[in-house]
């Protein structure tokens, strides 16, 4: 696709569409009566797809049958009935000996109530892992995720316990962690907000998959490439270059012609290719989500949440991130932005987690002193050669520390006094001390999501006593059964609280008003636990989160 785009942009052209009436030459081009298919190749073809599974792989299942404890009792039974082959059989097969049969010397398995026969696999390992190739590596899988795979599978062939043989062989895809900061983006969109003043319900979220920093910008339902292109070079290149890869979930068709309109816009030719297995993180989703809550705390009116973005992208930056241990702002320039109400105090902006207010000496923690580590020795051996020129130099008056000239160290006389190479020095060594922290921390909170996404899954795992206050998820729920908050986006994403009434297995009966006209029965995915804060209204009205 990439070498296409790059040719195809050599020349100038426009694409127009034109009604298959009207357009004569293209059928004379396409319909030659040399290139029309002979009805017996035709009907020849039909008969090729019909006839998957390969021979030789039948073969191979007929002739593990044999070898096999369990299949070769269950063969002869269903191939011929009686009490003593029927005693042959695990308790197990005798309890669901209706379910198989014999067809050309292959057991075949139906559930109940299932008109599918599917071919028995025997327990041969290297059997199953071919079959487990054919149907998710060769050319005509595709390389599909794992419900599909497990899908594809399970229409032609059957064995006990196969979905965990599908979750081992084909587990989640992480994307590699990026190496510096803006290597690698992903970019996603946010769409169903309230029109603002402009008529526009979207938001374009981009992401440094290393830093965590987020780039907001408005944009209209009708999005185009071209639009976001603008937008990538105006909030993404402008500040920090281009980056080596792009990640998102759209549609390939828009992603080329994104790459293409972000290198005609730079007067450059594209030179990238594509991946053979595309792959989505699910960052990008949790800033959207984030975003929304952000955007219901900030806006009093849902016709301005575009004026709150500014605001939004600020607070998610300056926010710490659970995976690298430090905000996006201090990954991404080894500082901490300037509060309003910290304007005219001495304050460290150099703490990996924040900084006190109160005293010089910066804040502590577990990060901060592993990322000041590597710089101990330099700034003891630095502040003996600052005691023996202070005795000669008197040190110059200083009132304030600014935050955008200060070095590596947190607020104290000493560090201003370094000799300019030797605060370099400092700032280097602490930046890759921060680089390679936080290349460690992605790491591992890559392995721990793929750890519990191919071992435990999702699930809400709650329970609930009679009586307790849950609130529910609005997610899926009419509109006029929550409130009338305009466009679902900025809707609470919980309403409630509601008392539990009983349980049924994983779902539970609420006491809910009869004006919420609801089914009162939910599942447990869709609770949550309710923690009182606040004193209950006086007017006994409920309130939602």
């Amino acid at each position: 696709m990439a070498r296409w785009l790059s040719f195809f942009a050599e020349y100038d052209f426009r694409v127009e569409y034109k009604p298959r009436r009207l357009n004569v030459v293209a059928d004379a081009l396409s319909r030659r009566p040399d290139y029309a298919v002979k009805t017996a190749d035709a009907n020849w073809i039909g008969v090729e797809r019909v006839s998957a599974p390969s021979s030789s792989l039948i073969d191979n299942v007929k002739a593990a049958y044999a070898s096999n404890a369990d299949a070769k009792p269950l063969l002869s039974y269903a191939s011929a009935p009686s009490d003593e082959a029927r005693r042959k059989l695990t308790p197990h097969l005798r309890a669901r000996t209706h379910c198989y049969r014999v067809h050309e010397g292959l057991l075949l398995y139906s559930a109940v109530d299932d008109d599918v026969n599917r071919i028995v696999v025997p327990n041969d390992y290297d059997l199953r892992m071919r079959i487990m190739y054919e149907y998710h590596d060769s050319p005509t899988a595709g390389h599909p995720g794992r419900e599909k795979t497990y899908l594809l599978l399970t229409r032609d062939f059957y064995w006990n316990h196969q979905y965990q043989w599908v979750r081992k062989y084909a587990p989640l895809q992480s994307l590699p962690t990026p190496s510096e900061c803006w290597q690698s983006i992903s970019m996603d969109f946010v769409f169903g907000l309230p029109p603002d003043s402009k008529r526009r319900t979207g938001i374009v979220v981009f992401v440094d998959r290393f830093s965590k920093m987020v780039h907001l910008a408005v944009v209209p339902a009708e999005v185009t490439a071209v639009h976001t292109t603008r937008l990538f070079v105006d909030m993404v290149f402008k500040h920090h270059g281009m980056p080596l890869d792009i990640v998102s979930d759209r549609d390939p068709r828009f992603t080329a012609r994104f790459w293409q309109e972000v290198f005609t816009l730079l007067g450059t030719q594209l030179s990238m290719s594509t991946a053979d297995h595309p792959q989505t993180d699910g960052q990008t989703e949790r800033v959207n989500r984030v975003l929304g809550d952000l955007l219901k705390s900030y806006a009093h009116s849902f016709q301005q949440w575009s004026d709150c973005l500014p605001m939004a992208e600020f607070a998610i930056n300056n926010s710490v991130h659970t995976s690298t241990g430090h905000t996006p702002f201090y990954v991404n320039a080894m500082r901490h932005p300037r509060l309003p109400s910290m304007l005219g105090t001495v304050a460290s902006s150099f703490s990996g987690g924040g900084s006190t207010v109160a005293s010089e000496q910066p804040q502590k923690s577990a990060h901060t002193d592993t990322v000041s580590a590597m710089t101990t020795q330099r700034q003891a051996a630095s502040r003996s050669a600052n005691e023996t020129t202070d005795k000669k130099t008197p040190r110059p008056r200083t009132t304030r520390l600014c935050s955008a000239q200060a070095g590596a160290a947190a607020g104290t006389n000493a560090v201003l006094n370094k000799p300019f190479s030797t605060q370099a020095m400092d700032f280097v060594q602490r930046r890759q001390a921060v680089i390679r922290f936080a290349q460690d921390a992605i790491a591992a909170s890559v392995d721990r999501q793929k750890l519990n996404a191919d071992n435990v899954g999702r699930g809400n795992r709650n329970e609930f006593e009679k009586g307790s206050l849950v609130l529910l998820a609005t997610q899926n729920l009419p509109r006029y059964a929550v409130s009338d908050f305009g466009a679902s986006k900025l809707a609470p994403r919980f309403t409630g609280p509601f008392t539990m009434l009983e349980r049924h297995g994983n779902a539970y009966t609420l006491d809910m008003p009869s004006s919420m006209r609801l089914h009162p029965t939910f599942y447990v995915g869709r609770l949550k636990p309710y923690t009182q804060h606040e004193p209950s209204n006086l007017d006994g009205s409920q309130r939602t989160t």
